[in-house]
């Protein structure tokens, strides 16, 4: 039931796949023809990737760049008659988000913990900034991945739909929070507000201001200069 919940609230959230055909890495590779890496961003869920059987087996994709990142999916292989063991071959995976392609090294997203033996198909929500995603198992397994996609907003917007435009105006051309909007370092000198979007036109206005206040000055004093009856 929570899963048909989550998948609901995930789809009715306008988002963009940022994982297809990207740079794809993996711990091991097992020796059969067509078991790359590559074969999990390809959007072809008849094709997996498949480690050798070790410990400590980690897939991995890189966004090539930070991304803001709010969903994550993946389709673990199943083979007829066989499901509950590939649900004990995934069991006690987890999930990181990081901006270094060291394992392990960003945030958690997700950690199964093997209470229950997990759905062989998932979603995770896992709003966050990040340029690698991991997928990781410590146990003895491997690791068989026939889809996994990341998917989130489009770099400079915001919100539940990813539909509002970030100000532009975050120190250091940051990007907005994902969530809120609001520049979470600061904003850029000379603007101010809870999104960074008030700003420079104050000053603008003000320079006008003295601008007309001077020319007025000296439009005042030539009139005094040229006064007739001061002759």
């Amino acid at each position: 039931m929570f899963n048909l919940l989550l998948s609901r609230i995930i789809l009715n959230i306008s988002l963009d796949v940022l994982s297809m055909g990207k740079n794809a890495q993996q711990s091991s590779t097992f020796a059969c023809p067509g078991c790359g890496a590559s074969l999990a961003v390809d959007s072809n869920v008849e094709t997996c990737t498949r480690t050798e059987l070790e410990r400590n087996q980690w897939w991995m994709v890189d966004l090539q760049e930070i991304k803001s990142i709010y969903a994550i999916k993946f389709i673990f292989r199943n083979y007829s008659g066989f499901g509950l063991r590939q649900q004990k071959r995934l069991s006690g995976y987890a999930i990181y988000v990081s901006n270094s392609p060291d394992i392990k090294s960003g945030k958690l997203c997700f950690k199964d913990k093997g209470q229950y033996l997990p759905s062989l198909t998932a979603e995770h929500i896992c709003a966050s900034f990040g340029r690698y995603v991991q997928f990781v198992n410590e146990n003895y397994t491997y690791v068989e991945l026939c889809d996994f996609v990341v998917s989130g907003c489009v770099s400079g917007t915001f919100g539940t739909d990813c539909k509002n435009n970030c100000s532009g105006h975050c120190l250091n051309d940051f990007i907005c929070n994902r969530t809120t909007g609001q520049c979470d370092y600061g904003c850029k000198p000379g603007y101010k507000g809870e999104l960074c979007n008030n700003g420079n036109y104050f000053q603008s206005n003000e320079t006008v201001t003295i601008a007309e206040s001077i020319e007025g000055l000296f439009h005042d004093q030539k009139l005094v200069g040229s006064n007739p009856g001061r002759d």
